[in-house]
């Protein structure tokens, strides 16, 4: 070998060292995150699965996860959420009672903020955490789709571009992401 190919031989080498050991500390330093859009699909597909398997085997049905999709007045854009059938319940009986007022010009139209709807909701929701519980001990398919859940909402919580309350979550990703990612 010449002189010359020598160098470049010797060049070449040093340059994939250099780039071999840059990628390894890069990849040291941990991989780029996934793509928002990427941790949201599964998140969803992570929900509903947990929903699907809960609905099956919960023993009351106002525990039940529901999702549908809406719109926000004013706006075009549709929205999914999912949430137990207690909170559906309270939220049509709360349009009715607004409604009702609004017919008959009560000060009782005032609609309820959503807070106020949690609120008494408490004991509902305890219960439904408590059978959520209960379920994960006696089902391992159940708890293995929460954990996932978990794994997956703290990747979202961890995302630089994740909002806190991502509109599109359902409500078992968002109380996750508000009680256990911080």
């Amino acid at each position: 070998m010449s002189e010359r190919a020598n160098g470049l031989w010797h060049w070449g080498a040093l340059l994939l060292a250099s780039c071999l050991l840059s990628n390894v500390g890069m990849a040291a330093e941990g991989a780029a995150p996934r793509k928002l859009g990427n941790i949201v699909k599964d998140l969803k597909r992570a929900e509903t699965d947990t929903y699907e398997i809960f609905n099956a085997l919960n023993s009351n049905d106002e525990f039940d996860f529901v999702c549908y999709s809406f719109s926000e007045t004013g706006s075009k854009v549709r929205q999914r959420t999912c949430e137990p059938q207690f909170m559906r319940t309270a939220r049509k009986k709360e349009a009715d009672r607004f409604m009702q007022g609004r017919v008959q010009g009560t000060d009782r139209a005032v609609p309820m903020v959503e807070a106020s709807m949690h609120l008494g909701s408490e004991s509902d929701m305890a219960a439904l955490q408590q059978e959520l519980r209960q379920l994960m001990q006696q089902n391992p398919e159940l708890k293995a789709k929460v954990e996932q859940m978990e794994a997956l909402s703290s990747e979202y919580g961890a995302h630089p571009r994740a909002q806190r309350d991502e509109p599109s979550l359902g409500f078992l990703a968002r109380y996750m992401l508000r009680n256990a990612v911080r």
